[in-house]
């Protein structure tokens, strides 16, 4: 699929702009789950040599935001209710052991990533009072990628970073199609920041567990109505059957 609307970039910076536009394209729905991407086509767009854009590509299928099919080509990935579910596992798993490092461990600061957090919380409020859903989304990414990071564990942020486009992949298609939403997302966030406020590990642990069900469930369904093509696998055929009848 040619795709017009990528900027060309300096070649000293190359493969890192070529990550952030089409990783962005993809997040605002500009490129469509299943568009195909052809290597030669990004090149002449960025004007730039093959190369680059192959390093780009690469780092993209290991984001989990574009998949690779042999003697096929690469496309901009398709989640299904199994992917997400996948993804607030992986996100539970983190989190769970971020929270319990963050307030058992002396070597982090608690006080200061409640600053952090309230400031991320504010962001999220702005953007939602005004509309902006996917400020929303990013500052409510931003809120639990602070959290995961302030238990200073390179690996679980690791881990965790990994995690998430493929979240935000998955909850983009949320605020247009179900707006309790936006009325439930800041209020979940200030229950989380309460409770870490007062250092009650298990209350913590608790309200992320019911924000991840809300958020999960959520997403299969946007999954099931904006990303599964429901030609392409049993739940898309058995959620299209439904709807018929």
């Amino acid at each position: 699929m040619a795709f017009e609307g990528f900027k060309s970039i300096s070649l000293s910076t190359a493969s890192t702009n070529i990550v952030q536009q089409i990783r962005a394209s993809i997040l605002d729905g500009a490129l469509p789950p299943g568009t195909q991407l052809n290597e030669k086509q990004l090149a002449d767009q960025f004007a730039i040599s093959r190369g680059p854009v192959r390093e780009a590509m690469q780092r993209l299928i290991q984001e989990g935001l574009l998949r690779s099919e042999p003697h096929r080509g690469t496309f901009v990935v398709q989640l299904d209710a199994g992917d997400v579910a996948d993804i607030y596992l992986g996100r539970r798993a983190v989190e769970h052991t971020a929270v319990m490092r963050l307030l058992r461990w002396e070597g982090t600061d608690v006080d200061k990533t409640i600053e952090e957090l309230e400031a991320s919380l504010d962001e999220m409020n702005a953007a939602v009072e005004s509309g902006d859903d996917r400020g929303a989304v990013a500052a409510d990414m931003r809120f639990h990628t602070i959290l995961v990071d302030a238990a200073r564990s390179q690996r679980l942020s690791r881990m965790y970073h990994t995690l998430v486009a493929e979240a935000v992949l998955s909850m983009a298609s949320l605020a247009d199609k179900y707006p309790d939403w936006r009325a439930t997302v800041v209020r979940e966030h200030r229950e989380i920041l309460d409770a870490l406020r007062q250092r009650d590990e298990n209350e913590t642990l608790r309200i992320l567990d019911e924000h991840f069900v809300l958020d999960d469930c959520l997403s299969y369904r946007g999954v099931m109505s904006h990303y599964l093509d429901p030609t392409r696998s049993s739940l898309g055929a058995a959620e299209a059957s439904v709807r018929s009848e």
